[in-house]
Order: structure tokens, then C-alpha cells, then sequence
């Protein structure tokens, strides 16, 4: 009898605890857009005939706007979330930039870097806690993928020399995120989200060629990181 007077109480705990428990789970898609900067350096190696050599750096920073399609799938225990998302991107944030230097050979030299970022895809973890109603902040952490191409072309002042080279490779590189989500009241499953990324440096591109003069060995470089602000449309099928 004591026995089962002693069991009566933690029964009711185990079963107080089963119903706080509970778990929910759906499957989730939207669409986001924002702002994107792309900071790094390229770097310009020029190997001369006679044993000369130049380096040059040029701060390359690009901006632009960006968009993607995102989708999902969570979970949701009392208030915590933990969720796994899949994104498709596309940028609009490569530009021409010019650069200019006097290399070892005392010849100006003049012309245009440019990175380019295609097929860009990432998979990431998205871990929360709803502080308040209606407020869930968020963290993300996953990794990105791209393929990246440099292109580079230069040319000496008296045009006597020029060098055309391009770099192509997949690059991955790490990306973490803070955010906050915000359920639409009056829509049932929608929801919006404010969220910063930070995407990593990945590979580094590198391009390489000799020079029109067939003796001049031209090397280029770049491994650029980038800082997003996004807002995002999400639909919750719960």
C-alpha cells in the first residue's frame, strides 16, 4: 500500500512533464530578399622576364541587392524551435572595378577585376527560443556553396603588354546568422523574418597566364567574405 502511495505522485509528474512536452512539426517554404556586401582583395602577381617581380592589392567591395527561395522543415517543444532549411540565392551585386599601379618595371599599368558568384546553395541549422509572443529570436549556423568565378584584364600604359586570365571553381565557406521571427496574426501559417548573415571566406579563385609578351607570368587571387541583411516571406504548413 505504501508503495503505491509513493508511485501515485511521481506517475503524475512523468505525466505532467509527457504533456509539457510535446512536440510539433511542420514543413516550411518562402522567399526572401535584401542587401548584400562582398569585401576582398585581389591580388595581382606579375613574374618579369628579368627576374623582377610586382604585387599589387586591390580592395575590391561590391554591393547589390539579392533574393532567394528558402524551404524547411521544424520542430517546435514548449518554446524552444530547431529547424534544418535548404536556400537557393541569386545576386545582383558584381560590378567592374578598376585598379591602377606602376609595376616593378616602372610601366603603368591600368584594368579591371571582377567576381562573380553563380549556383549558389546552403544548408543550415536554425536554433530559437520564443522570448515573447509573437517574438521568436534565432540563430543560424550551416554552410554555403557557389560557384565562383575572377576575371582579370590589364594593360601597360603604352599598350605594349596586357594580360587577360579568369579563375572558375565551386567554393564553400562557412555562414552564421542572427534573426527574429514574427508571426502574421491575421494569416494563419504566415509568418516574417529580419535577419544578418555572415558568410565566411571560402577558397580562395585563382587565375593565371602568361602575358601578350609570351615572358611575363601573370597570377591573380581573390577570397572575398560577405555581410547580408534579408527579410523573408514564410509559409508554415501547420
Amino acid at each position: 500500500m505504501k508503495k503505491s502511495l509513493y508511485a501515485l505522485p511521481l506517475c503524475a509528474l512523468l505525466q505532467s512533464g509527457i504533456a509539457h512536452a510535446l512536440w510539433e512539426y511542420n514543413w516550411l517554404a518562402g522567399v526572401y530578399g535584401g542587401v548584400a556586401e562582398r569585401r576582398g582583395n585581389v591580388e595581382l602577381i606579375e613574374s618579369h622576364p628579368n627576374g623582377l617581380v610586382t604585387s599589387y592589392y586591390n580592395p575590391q567591395v561590391d554591393v547589390g541587392v539579392i533574393g532567394g527561395l528558402l524551404g524547411g522543415y521544424q520542430a517546435r517543444c514548449n518554446d524552444w524551435l530547431f529547424g534544418a532549411e535548404l536556400n537557393i540565392e541569386w545576386q545582383e551585386i558584381t560590378h567592374d572595378r578598376n585598379f591602377a599601379f606602376t609595376n616593378a618595371l616602372d610601366e603603368g599599368v591600368s584594368g579591371t577585376s571582377i567576381y562573380k558568384q553563380r549556383n549558389i546553395v546552403g544548408v543550415s541549422g536554425r536554433f530559437g527560443y520564443e522570448m515573447f509572443p509573437n517574438f521568436l529570436p534565432y540563430v543560424r549556423l550551416g554552410v554555403q556553396s557557389s560557384r565562383d568565378k575572377l576575371i582579370i584584364r590589364a594593360i601597360t600604359s603604352d599598350f605594349s603588354d596586357s594580360v587577360d586570365m579568369e579563375g572558375i571553381r565551386r567554393v564553400y565557406r562557412l555562414m552564421a546568422g542572427v534573426g527574429a521571427e514574427f508571426p502574421i496574426c491575421f494569416l494563419m501559417g504566415l509568418s516574417v523574418r529580419a535577419e544578418y548573415n555572415f558568410r565566411a571566406r571560402g577558397g580562395s579563385i585563382e587565375a593565371f597566364t602568361l602575358a601578350e609578351d609570351d615572358e611575363t607570368f601573370a597570377f591573380g587571387s581573390s577570397r572575398p567574405k560577405t555581410n547580408t541583411l534579408l527579410l523573408a516571406l514564410v509559409f508554415n504548413f501547420v
